[in-house]
């Protein structure tokens, strides 16, 4: 099923989640979404026990089959949430995920629901024999790339969820402003739903002041000064960011998404692949290329790999879990983040 689809697939799924749900999608903000609603799908069918892990080629692939066979003190059900966000498996990845599928397909446990999110593989890796077999077993959950073209009625849906409606001369002004970033439109649609409350219809004047009175601070000029290592202004625009309203869900995908960014072109490094290749690959355009030179003179692949870590800890605080050697506060551990990110990656 496409992303569009996944609430109908939820509210007509009267015996509750699939065994194996396989997200795939390069839309971050999008596929964090659908895990989110999936994971609330699961909470509504008592699955009270949640496991997340953020996997790559590195990682110990040997715990993902541990925790699928582990039983927790009062047998309850679990939640296997897995990610791969560099799309990279390793040599241990892909058997061990189809160890998983197989046994999900073979046992079928009505007490857990894998989750698994990846980005979009390439055709070589879609047609090996273990991707083959999870997609065979798996409820398949594409993420779209949004264009420019697409943005226009997926705003509008998002508005309609808020329980308001738009003029089109309006929508076309907040497309123009968001300038095609999903995340930058999903903040500025809840910024809308605020100050025009419940029921409202958002004409072009309510959207033109609303874009008028934008933030003083955003998250690209955070994710800007991260890059470019200015520790102090960093941290002062993520204050800034705080007192104006904004909230982790909105930042984080941004500066997770930069993190996987450095990650790749390390990776690319490492492989003796040119760093300004890669970058034309990810279409970043070349007056931004800069800005990740500098960031990788101060990281190594060891510390951005903490990054993608401490941000997927982050995830976990925000939404109320307790995470081992982090802070309960979710904003203190984002200028941590912060603080590594953009300075060499430590505290």
């Amino acid at each position: 099923m496409y992303y569009d689809s996944l609430d109908k697939h939820i509210k007509e799924s009267k015996n509750g989640p699939e065994r194996f749900y396989l997200i795939t999608g390069d839309e971050i903000l999008l596929s964090i979404d659908a895990t989110d609603k999936l994971r609330a799908f699961c909470r509504n069918h008592e699955y009270t026990e949640r496991i997340s892990m953020v996997m790559d080629s590195n990682s110990p692939w040997d715990d993902v089959l541990n925790h699928l066979q582990s039983n927790s003190l009062f047998s309850e059900k679990k939640i296997l949430e897995i990610s791969v966000p560099t799309g990279k498996f390793g040599k241990k990845g892909g058997p061990t995920l189809a160890k998983l599928a197989e046994y999900i397909d073979t046992h079928k446990p009505d007490d857990i629901c894998v989750i698994l999110s990846i980005p979009k593989l390439d055709k070589k890796t879609q047609q090996t024999k273990w991707y083959v077999g999870i997609k065979s077993i798996a409820t398949l959950i594409e993420i779209p790339n949004l264009k420019r073209q697409d943005l226009p009625a997926w705003a509008r849906k998002l508005i309609k969820a808020n329980n308001q409606t738009i003029e089109d001369e309006a929508l076309m002004l907040l497309i123009d402003k968001i300038e095609g970033n999903i995340v930058a439109a999903q903040q500025e649609i809840n910024k809308l739903a605020l100050v025009a409350g419940k029921g409202a219809n958002l004409t072009l004047e309510t959207v033109r002041a609303s874009v008028a009175d934008s933030a003083r601070y955003d998250i690209f000029q955070l994710t800007e000064s991260i890059l470019l290592g200015n520790v102090s202004r960093s941290l002062k625009i993520l204050q800034g960011l705080k007192q104006e309203g904004s909230v982790i869900p909105q930042l984080l995908p941004m500066i997770a998404r930069e993190i996987r960014i450095l990650y790749k072109l390390v990776q690319a490094q490492v492989g003796g692949k040119s760093i300004n290749s890669v970058l034309n690959e990810l279409r970043i355009f070349s007056s931004f290329h800069q800005r990740y030179m500098q960031a990788l003179s101060r990281l190594n692949l060891p510390k951005i790999m903490g990054l993608l870590q401490h941000a997927t800890d982050i995830d976990q605080i925000s939404k109320g879990y307790a995470v081992d050697g982090r802070l309960a506060d979710s904003w203190l551990e984002m200028e941590r983040l912060v603080f590594k990110a953009a300075g060499n990656g430590l505290l």
